[in-house]
Protein backbone atom coordinates (compact mmCIF):
# COMPACT_ATOMS: atom_id res chain seq x y z
CA UNK A 1 0.00 0.00 0.00
CA UNK A 2 1.05 3.22 -0.74
CA UNK A 3 0.73 4.17 2.98
CA UNK A 4 4.27 1.92 3.55
CA UNK A 5 2.61 -0.44 6.09
CA UNK A 6 2.69 -4.04 5.17
CA UNK A 7 -0.27 -6.56 4.01
CA UNK A 8 -1.78 -9.51 2.83
CA UNK A 9 -2.62 -10.35 -0.88
CA UNK A 10 -6.04 -13.15 -0.80
CA UNK A 11 -7.14 -13.69 -4.38
CA UNK A 12 -10.04 -15.90 -5.59
CA UNK A 13 -9.52 -18.91 -7.09
CA UNK A 14 -7.78 -18.79 -11.05
CA UNK A 15 -6.59 -21.58 -13.51
CA UNK A 16 -3.69 -20.62 -15.85
CA UNK A 17 -5.67 -21.81 -19.40
CA UNK A 18 -2.01 -21.22 -21.28
CA UNK A 19 -0.13 -25.68 -20.70
CA UNK A 20 2.91 -23.90 -21.74
CA UNK A 21 3.18 -20.83 -20.06
CA UNK A 22 6.95 -20.59 -19.76
CA UNK A 23 8.36 -23.35 -22.93
CA UNK A 24 6.97 -20.89 -25.59
CA UNK A 25 9.41 -23.75 -28.11
CA UNK A 26 6.52 -26.25 -27.50
CA UNK A 27 3.96 -26.65 -30.34
CA UNK A 28 1.41 -26.07 -28.77
CA UNK A 29 2.06 -22.31 -29.01
CA UNK A 30 1.31 -22.15 -32.96
CA UNK A 31 4.55 -20.07 -34.52
CA UNK A 32 3.87 -17.16 -36.73
CA UNK A 33 7.07 -15.08 -38.63
CA UNK A 34 8.90 -15.88 -35.78
CA UNK A 35 11.63 -18.16 -34.12
CA UNK A 36 11.94 -18.88 -29.95
CA UNK A 37 15.40 -19.09 -28.49
CA UNK A 38 15.02 -20.80 -25.29
CA UNK A 39 16.87 -19.89 -22.01
CA UNK A 40 17.81 -16.66 -23.76
CA UNK A 41 17.60 -14.33 -20.64
CA UNK A 42 16.81 -14.02 -16.88
CA UNK A 43 13.05 -13.78 -15.95
CA UNK A 44 11.89 -12.24 -13.08
CA UNK A 45 11.93 -15.00 -11.38
CA UNK A 46 16.17 -14.86 -11.36
CA UNK A 47 15.94 -18.16 -13.92
CA UNK A 48 18.11 -18.83 -16.86
CA UNK A 49 14.80 -19.27 -18.54
CA UNK A 50 12.93 -16.25 -20.38
CA UNK A 51 12.67 -16.59 -24.35
CA UNK A 52 13.52 -14.24 -27.25
CA UNK A 53 11.17 -14.07 -29.88
CA UNK A 54 12.64 -13.59 -32.64
CA UNK A 55 11.21 -11.93 -35.96
CA UNK A 56 11.53 -14.12 -39.37
CA UNK A 57 12.10 -11.91 -42.57
CA UNK A 58 8.99 -12.61 -43.69
CA UNK A 59 6.20 -10.15 -44.03
CA UNK A 60 3.20 -10.03 -42.14
CA UNK A 61 2.36 -10.36 -38.40
CA UNK A 62 5.23 -11.50 -35.89
CA UNK A 63 3.48 -13.77 -32.91
CA UNK A 64 2.54 -17.08 -31.40
CA UNK A 65 -0.68 -17.96 -30.68
CA UNK A 66 -2.86 -20.62 -28.69
CA UNK A 67 -6.81 -20.84 -28.57
CA UNK A 68 -6.89 -20.79 -24.42
CA UNK A 69 -10.54 -20.10 -24.37
CA UNK A 70 -13.58 -22.56 -25.03
CA UNK A 71 -16.34 -20.36 -24.24
CA UNK A 72 -17.34 -17.08 -24.52
CA UNK A 73 -17.07 -14.23 -21.95
CA UNK A 74 -14.37 -11.95 -20.02
CA UNK A 75 -10.85 -13.14 -20.31
CA UNK A 76 -7.49 -12.09 -19.56
CA UNK A 77 -4.04 -11.95 -21.16
CA UNK A 78 -0.96 -11.00 -19.40
CA UNK A 79 3.13 -11.73 -20.17
CA UNK A 80 5.96 -10.81 -18.87
CA UNK A 81 7.94 -8.98 -21.51
CA UNK A 82 11.11 -6.86 -22.00
CA UNK A 83 12.33 -5.06 -24.95
CA UNK A 84 15.11 -6.50 -27.31
CA UNK A 85 15.61 -4.69 -30.69
CA UNK A 86 12.08 -4.18 -31.06
CA UNK A 87 10.18 -2.14 -28.42
CA UNK A 88 6.81 -3.07 -28.92
CA UNK A 89 4.96 -6.05 -27.37
CA UNK A 90 1.38 -6.80 -28.98
CA UNK A 91 -1.43 -8.63 -26.84
CA UNK A 92 -4.77 -9.59 -27.97
CA UNK A 93 -7.28 -12.01 -29.27
CA UNK A 94 -8.93 -13.17 -32.22
CA UNK A 95 -12.49 -14.35 -31.70
CA UNK A 96 -13.23 -16.03 -35.06
CA UNK A 97 -14.49 -12.77 -36.65
CA UNK A 98 -12.58 -10.00 -35.24
CA UNK A 99 -9.06 -8.43 -33.41
CA UNK A 100 -8.67 -6.87 -30.01
CA UNK A 101 -5.26 -5.68 -29.96
CA UNK A 102 -3.13 -3.72 -27.37
CA UNK A 103 0.87 -2.43 -28.09
CA UNK A 104 2.54 -1.99 -24.89
CA UNK A 105 5.62 0.51 -25.00
CA UNK A 106 8.77 -1.82 -23.54
CA UNK A 107 11.09 0.96 -23.80
CA UNK A 108 9.30 3.65 -21.54
CA UNK A 109 6.61 1.28 -19.50
CA UNK A 110 3.65 2.86 -21.34
CA UNK A 111 0.37 1.08 -23.04
CA UNK A 112 0.50 2.68 -26.44
CA UNK A 113 -2.02 2.40 -29.45
CA UNK A 114 -5.64 0.18 -28.11
CA UNK A 115 -7.36 -1.18 -30.82
CA UNK A 116 -11.08 -2.62 -29.79
CA UNK A 117 -12.29 -2.67 -26.51
CA UNK A 118 -10.15 -3.81 -23.28
CA UNK A 119 -8.98 -2.84 -20.07
CA UNK A 120 -4.73 -2.72 -19.91
CA UNK A 121 -2.45 -2.92 -17.13
CA UNK A 122 1.49 -2.42 -17.32
CA UNK A 123 3.47 -3.30 -14.23
CA UNK A 124 7.33 -3.16 -13.61
CA UNK A 125 8.87 -6.17 -12.39
CA UNK A 126 13.11 -5.01 -12.59
CA UNK A 127 14.06 -4.93 -16.10
CA UNK A 128 10.53 -6.72 -17.43
CA UNK A 129 7.07 -5.72 -17.44
CA UNK A 130 3.87 -7.79 -16.83
CA UNK A 131 1.49 -6.61 -19.12
CA UNK A 132 -1.95 -7.40 -19.63
CA UNK A 133 -5.49 -7.07 -21.51
CA UNK A 134 -8.77 -8.07 -20.29
CA UNK A 135 -11.49 -8.14 -22.85
CA UNK A 136 -15.06 -9.71 -23.39
CA UNK A 137 -15.05 -12.55 -25.82
CA UNK A 138 -18.18 -12.68 -27.99
CA UNK A 139 -17.35 -16.21 -29.86
CA UNK A 140 -15.75 -19.52 -28.76
CA UNK A 141 -13.57 -19.40 -32.01
CA UNK A 142 -10.30 -17.77 -32.27
CA UNK A 143 -7.05 -17.86 -30.39
CA UNK A 144 -5.37 -15.90 -27.78
CA UNK A 145 -1.57 -13.99 -29.07
CA UNK A 146 1.23 -12.63 -28.01
CA UNK A 147 3.26 -10.43 -30.55
CA UNK A 148 5.88 -7.73 -31.33
CA UNK A 149 6.23 -4.66 -33.40
CA UNK A 150 9.01 -2.71 -34.70
CA UNK A 151 7.06 0.84 -34.28
CA UNK A 152 3.61 1.71 -32.22
CA UNK A 153 0.64 0.73 -34.26
CA UNK A 154 2.15 -1.46 -36.55
CA UNK A 155 0.59 -4.93 -36.87
CA UNK A 156 2.13 -5.99 -40.08
CA UNK A 157 5.96 -5.57 -41.58
CA UNK A 158 9.14 -7.33 -43.11
CA UNK A 159 11.18 -8.81 -40.16
CA UNK A 160 14.92 -8.53 -40.27
CA UNK A 161 15.61 -12.03 -38.95
CA UNK A 162 17.02 -11.07 -36.12
CA UNK A 163 15.23 -8.85 -34.08
CA UNK A 164 12.74 -9.58 -31.12
CA UNK A 165 11.53 -9.32 -27.57
CA UNK A 166 11.83 -11.13 -24.24
CA UNK A 167 8.92 -13.14 -22.85
CA UNK A 168 8.36 -15.68 -19.74
CA UNK A 169 5.40 -16.31 -17.61
CA UNK A 170 2.61 -16.21 -20.09
CA UNK A 171 -1.21 -16.57 -18.32
CA UNK A 172 -4.88 -16.77 -19.54
CA UNK A 173 -7.74 -16.96 -16.78
CA UNK A 174 -11.44 -16.08 -16.88
CA UNK A 175 -12.31 -12.71 -15.54
CA UNK A 176 -9.66 -10.21 -14.60
CA UNK A 177 -5.54 -10.61 -14.14
CA UNK A 178 -4.33 -12.49 -10.48
CA UNK A 179 -0.69 -13.29 -9.59
CA UNK A 180 1.35 -15.29 -11.96
CA UNK A 181 0.63 -19.60 -12.20
CA UNK A 182 3.05 -21.57 -13.75
CA UNK A 183 2.40 -24.63 -15.96
CA UNK A 184 4.19 -26.59 -17.20
CA UNK A 185 2.25 -29.34 -19.91
CA UNK A 186 -1.19 -28.65 -18.29
CA UNK A 187 -3.49 -25.87 -17.21
CA UNK A 188 -2.98 -25.60 -13.61
CA UNK A 189 -5.46 -23.94 -11.10
CA UNK A 190 -5.02 -22.26 -7.81
CA UNK A 191 -7.20 -22.35 -5.05
CA UNK A 192 -8.68 -19.31 -3.56
CA UNK A 193 -7.11 -17.93 -0.62
CA UNK A 194 -8.43 -18.72 2.79
CA UNK A 195 -7.48 -16.49 5.88
CA UNK A 196 -8.93 -18.31 9.37
CA UNK A 197 -9.20 -17.14 12.89
CA UNK A 198 -7.80 -13.57 11.60
CA UNK A 199 -10.12 -11.52 14.06
CA UNK A 200 -13.53 -9.66 13.38
CA UNK A 201 -14.69 -6.59 13.17
CA UNK A 202 -15.50 -6.38 16.86
CA UNK A 203 -11.58 -6.67 17.70
CA UNK A 204 -10.22 -4.91 14.44
CA UNK A 205 -11.48 -1.51 13.62
CA UNK A 206 -10.78 0.77 10.55
CA UNK A 207 -8.08 2.39 12.17
CA UNK A 208 -5.56 -0.42 13.84
CA UNK A 209 -5.12 -4.42 13.34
Amino acid sequence: PDSGCGSWLFEPQSTNLFPYSQDFSDSDWQKGRVTINSNASTSPNGTLNASKMIETTANGNHQVTKKAHSSNGSFTNSVFAKKGENNYLILGIWDGSSETLVWFDLENGLISTIQGTSTQTIEKFGDYYRCSVTFDIASSGGYELIGMSNADGVRNYTGDGTSGIYIWGAQAEVGNISSYIPTEGTSVTRNQDVCTNGGSLATINSTEG
